[in-house]
């Protein structure tokens, strides 16, 4: 079979920069499994906003371990950020388990905000982006910060899912605004930041399994001479046919 790869690079980890922070829980699971397997298995998604600057669209934890291991170079994917195949969706988070004075505090501060409209166990913030997205996202993160720490999961619309404990204490969903890719730059360049887990990028033909070692990642030669290696690694891999193309979408059960 014949298949248009993606372009798959490899660049020096200080010139990937993240649109926003990263989860310490999954950050710690992806440190252990670098340090484990070491080889990266999945290249973060990153597009070029500079000539020598890329913001990483997915694999936030995978950038942020890399270079906490000192590791000087990272295999990417790079995409056409303004290109019709890249969605940018937006999720939402419903919190659960919040005590009293958790719930009452998050509520205040999304009225006190006028950037909310705020309802019987759900927030959904305006989508004032376009109007001034330092502003927006100033508020976002204060919010985000009352509750980062407690029980929540993203969720895809905008109806809270049934409890998960019969004494779930109070409950709320948090309706987060749709962002352009335009936003994203934009933050990127100001040197601001999204919390983890509110933007999802739907990219078609994501790679996966390449499978770099670590020894080349962090190897002292030249950047050039670390994608001449990679490209002969996926031209092997097309000629031993061990490349395969999946169009259905993928649900992990073990991320």
């Amino acid at each position: 079979m014949h298949i248009n790869l993606p372009e798959l690079k490899i660049v020096p980890t200080k010139t990937l920069v993240l649109h926003e922070g990263f989860d310490i829980k999954r950050l710690n699971k992806v440190l252990s499994a670098i340090k484990k397997d070491k080889i990266i298995k999945n290249p973060p998604i990153v597009a070029k906003i500079k000539p020598n600057q890329y913001v990483v669209l997915d694999g936030a934890n995978r950038v942020t371990a890399i270079k906490q291991l000192n590791i000087s170079h990272l295999i990417v994917q790079v995409i056409d950020y303004l290109s019709k195949d890249i969605k940018l969706k937006t999720w939402n988070h419903f919190v659960y388990n919040l005590g009293n004075d958790e719930y009452d505090r998050i509520i205040r501060l999304a009225k006190q905000s006028g950037l909310c409209f705020v309802t019987n166990k759900k927030i959904k913030i305006k989508n004032t982006s376009r109007k001034n997205i330092t502003t927006l996202l100033r508020f976002i993160n204060t919010l985000f910060a009352l509750y980062k720490n407690k029980d929540f999961y993203r969720v895809l619309d905008n109806n809270p899912p049934i409890s998960i404990n019969k004494n779930i204490n109070k409950e709320l969903l948090i309706i987060y605004p749709e962002f352009k890719p335009l936003n994203i730059i934009k933050i990127t360049k100001k040197k601001l930041k999204m919390p983890a887990g509110i933007t999802r990028h739907i990219i078609n033909n994501r790679v996966i399994g390449v499978n770099i070692p670590l020894d080349c990642l962090k190897s002292r030669t030249t950047v050039r001479e670390k994608n001449i290696y990679l490209q002969k690694l996926i031209q092997k891999k097309l000629y031993n046919n061990e490349v395969r193309y999946y169009n259905e979408p993928i649900i992990s059960l073990d991320d």
